[in-house]
């Protein structure tokens, strides 16, 4: 594993918080714009589930992935707590199913059917963990960690972009 320098680390935390945008917005998207077409949909679907499925490989890098870049490279110290382990397990399992894998449940229900509110809980559950991880962050990286910070406060308020449109009296 090669050691990054301050501009490289910023470079990965911009793409955690890339991810990070995908899932706040996309589901938030899928339920208020309904004139998309079903392509566009599914891309949105399918964007989101891989984005939940990267942050969750992430913030906990499964040991064959050795490869991957993970939290620990960053924050060796830190490591999600035991209820957030158990989110990010049943997420890389529901996941799993529907993304990058011809598997068995995709070939039978190729458009999953993931509630408004457990997407919701998806994001808040990678947010929760990702403000966890920022705040390890901060102490091995003062100025990324604050930065990455600075970025999940920005993913919080695009969450709820666009605003719900009016409703006529």
């Amino acid at each position: 594993m090669m050691a990054l320098n301050d501009d490289e680390e910023l470079f990965l935390m911009l793409k955690v918080g890339h991810a990070l945008n995908m899932v706040a917005e996309l589901p938030t998207r899928l339920d208020r714009e309904h004139r998309m077409a079903w392509t566009v949909r599914l891309a949105c679907l399918d964007s989101f589930l891989v984005n939940a499925r990267l942050l969750a490989d992430f913030f906990e890098r499964r040991e064959s992935k050795t490869t991957d870049i993970s939290a620990r490279r960053f924050a060796p110290r830190w490591k999600a707590s035991k209820e957030h382990r158990a989110v990010l397990h049943d997420l890389r399992d529901d996941v799993g199913k529907h993304t990058a894998h011809l598997t068995d449940a995709r070939l039978v229900q190729p458009l999953p059917r993931i509630p408004a509110e457990r997407m919701s809980q998806v994001t808040d559950a990678l947010i929760n963990l990702a403000y966890s991880f920022a705040e390890a962050l901060r102490l091995e990286s003062p100025d990324v960690g604050s930065r990455f910070v600075e970025h999940l406060r920005h993913v919080e308020r695009r969450r709820s972009w666009p605003p719900p449109p009016l409703r006529h009296a």
